[in-house]
Parts: structure tokens; C-alpha cells; sequence
């Protein structure tokens, strides 16, 4: 049995998974590792990852590569999404993490990104419908995939996410009512001017990321996160409402204290949480299917043979 590493080097969050993949095709996790260095941050004026960030990834790196070396894995995908893609310095990045790591970051683009967030978030999932709807809210960009069973019918990347909209929104502070309505309404505006693929209301929707799987932790009451109390797990819209009113309202210090299974998620949860609300506004959807296997596990998948396919 192979031991295997995904990296998905995020806008916001960089990410480990390591598992164990059998001869038959099934992989069983071993670890989960996570590291913020916000590679977004200040990008939408300066164009570039900033130095504090690009030193940030490359700890979180070579904190990965020990792990990777500790389980002696064999075989390690590492791709770059949103932030590498946009930043003029991604090359710079790519090298710089290369010679001070010897781990070499892909840049793969919105539609790929997209197709293996789809094949990572439906996995581990029971009773899906089998049109399906998979929207993917990252920190620089969200992907919306529409499929059919594991076929892929449409898959899109926007450039739309919970940093930049807490950035350009200052969605960061404690807001009043009136205030996370104005913001909300932002951002109903921003998705209406998307053009966004069509989806069958008889849909599953499947939420992935790590705005929803917080929302469903902050809903659960988790102080430890728990993968499979979230897993899967359905918030409806209203539900989703009411937990991003209840965490906006609060000061950072207190957004804190309410996650203490991922703190450093306190800044970006209100802009994450309004744009899934729009989202399945949008689409008019009630209920939300929540997945925490985005695009790492469709990384693993790929390394292990599967393919993504196409309708």
C-alpha cells in the first residue's frame, strides 16, 4: 500500500492530506496539516505575493516536507490555484519554494482547479442526487462545477473570493445588521454579473472549502475540528444566515473565541458565509451539503490513475 500527499496551495489556506492508497483504489486518510500564509493578501493592489507571505509558504512547506518524509510518502502532487495564477511574482514563488524545499508547485488553471475540486468534494458524500452542483469558496476564487454522478458537465473559475471580498469590503470588523445587509447585497450584485452555468434546481448542492466546514464546526459547537461530524453534513440557507449574523456581529477577538477549531479563519468567515448565501441564492437552493475532501482529494485521486471525465 502506497502512501501518497496532495498540496493544495490555497489564496488563504495551504493544505496537506496524506493517505494510503490500496490496490484496489481506496484511499484512507493518515494526516491533515494546514498552514495560513494568506498568499492573496494585497494582491488586488500590488499584483504580486508579498514577501511576508511567500516566507510564510515557504515554512509551511518544509514543515510538509517532514511530515511527507515522516510517512515516508512516495509520490507528492503540489498545485498552485487562484493567487499563484494572478500574482506577477508567481514564478518567482515557484522557484524560490523549489530550492529552499525541493517541492515543485504547479500552477494549474481555473478549470482544472474546478474539475478536481468536483471529483475531491463529491467523494465520502451519501444520497446525492445525481445532478449535482458543486461550488468551491476559496480565498482568491471560487470554482462552480455542474456534473452527473462523477462526470463533469461544466467546470468555471471566478475570480470571487472570501479575502478579496474582505479586503475590498472591510468585512473583517464588527458589523451592524444594516451593515452585513449592505454587504450581502455587494455581493448578490457581484454573482448577478457572473456568467455563471446553469444548474438543475433538482440538484445536489455540495459546498466545499473552508467557509462552509467552519460554518458547520461554529453550528456543531466543535472545539476540535472533527471531519466526520462535518463531512456531509446539510445547513440550510437560513441556518447559514444565521450563523454569519451571529459571528459578524461579534468583534474579531470574540470570532476567535467562537472558532477554536480554526482561529485563523475569524478575518475571512463573514465575506465566505455571504457568498455562499448568495450562491445559493442564486441558484435557488435551501440546502447546502458541506464538504471538507475539496481540491486535495481530487489530487490524490489523480495521482492514483483516476481520470476526470467530461459529459
Amino acid at each position: 500500500m502506497d502512501t501518497i500527499a496532495a498540496i493544495d496551495i490555497g489564496s488563504n489556506t495551504v493544505l496537506l492530506q496524506i493517505a494510503r492508497a490500496s490496490a484496489n483504489g481506496r484511499l484512507t486518510s493518515v494526516l491533515t496539516a494546514q498552514h495560513t500564509p494568506r498568499l492573496s493578501s494585497g494582491i488586488s493592489s500590488t499584483g504580486k505575493i508579498s514577501s511576508d507571505s511567500a516566507s510564510k509558504l515557504v515554512t509551511a512547506l518544509l514543515d510538509f516536507g517532514r511530515l511527507c518524509n515522516d510517512h515516508r510518502v512516495t509520490a507528492i502532487s503540489c498545485y498552485g490555484t487562484s493567487a499563484m495564477r494572478e500574482a506577477e511574482n508567481s514564478k518567482e514563488i515557484v522557484e524560490r519554494v523549489k530550492a529552499a524545499t525541493g517541492i515543485v508547485i504547479k500552477v494549474i488553471s481555473g478549470r482544472k482547479e474546478g474539475a478536481l475540486s468536483y471529483l475531491g468534494a463529491i467523494t465520502g458524500i451519501s444520497k446525492l442526487r445525481r445532478d449535482r452542483l458543486v461550488v468551491d469558496v476559496g480565498g482568491g476564487s471560487s470554482e462552480v462545477v455542474v456534473g452527473k454522478d462523477v462526470k463533469i458537465i461544466t467546470a468555471r473559475s471566478f475570480k470571487i473570493g472570501a479575502v478579496k471580498l474582505t479586503e475590498e469590503l472591510r468585512l473583517d470588523r464588527k458589523l451592524t445588521p444594516d451593515g452585513l445587509t449592505a454587504a450581502l447585497e455587494s455581493i448578490r450584485h457581484r454573482i448577478q454579473a457572473l456568467n455563471l452555468p446553469c444548474a438543475s434546481i433538482d440538484a445536489s448542492l455540495i459546498c466545499s472549502g473552508g467557509t462552509p466546514t467552519t460554518l458547520a464546526g461554529f453550528k456543531k459547537k466543535l472545539t476540535v475540528y472533527d471531519s466526520s461530524a462535518v463531512h456531509g453534513s446539510t445547513l440550510r440557507t437560513e441556518e447559514i444566515r444565521q450563523l454569519v449574523c451571529d459571528l459578524a456581529c461579534k468583534s474579531r477577538k470574540d470570532k476567535v473565541r467562537a472558532l477554536p477549531f480554526d482561529p485563523r479563519r475569524a478575518d475571512v468567515i463573514t465575506a465566505g458565509g455571504l457568498l455562499i448565501i448568495a450562491f445559493a441564492e442564486h441558484y435557488g437552493f435551501e440546502r447546502v451539503r458541506v464538504s471538507d475532501r475539496s481540491l486535495r482529494f481530487g489530487q490524490l485521486r489523480e495521482l492514483i490513475g483516476d481520470e476526470v471525465e467530461f459529459a
